[in-house]
């Protein structure tokens, strides 16, 4: 358990390589992070946009 504190939305607590960091590459590639937390399980989604493949 940690007690860091977060500044992303709806979370109380920041786990692993750090979500502020993948939030910041998420943002960075055009893309979104989704964090949710129901019952005990931690999932966090991320979605980065591909440039178009010519």
């Amino acid at each position: 358990m940690t007690t860091k504190q977060s500044d992303l939305p709806d979370i109380l607590m920041e786990h692993g390589i750090g979500l502020k960091n993948v939030k910041n590459v998420a943002d960075h590639y055009l893309g979104d992070m989704d964090i949710k937390i129901k019952n005990d399980v931690f999932k966090v989604t991320v979605m980065l946009q591909q440039k178009e493949i010519k």
